[in-house]
């Protein structure tokens, strides 16, 4: 399985505010918080894609979202 993740500009703006880290460590760290906390049982075999959410996948409504961070997973 592999988890795709959005977090909105905005919140990266926020995280960025409270800590000198990357746009992309901090989007990390925030989607990594929500899934942990949701999403603990796929913990080992999950891989976090933030580049980009794929063609395939824009059009398609999430597979759990909270506040704005939003998650689309592919099995196979």
């Amino acid at each position: 399985m592999r988890a795709y993740v959005a977090v909105p500009a905005e919140k990266i703006k926020q995280g960025r505010q409270a800590n000198p880290y990357s746009d992309k460590d901090i989007a990390i760290a925030m989607a990594e918080e929500v899934a942990i906390k949701h999403l603990a049982q796929l913990n080992s075999y999950w891989k976090i894609c933030l580049d980009f959410v794929p063609e395939e996948l824009q059009h398609r409504a999430p597979n759990y979202a909270e506040n704005g961070i939003s998650f689309w997973t592919i099995t196979g």
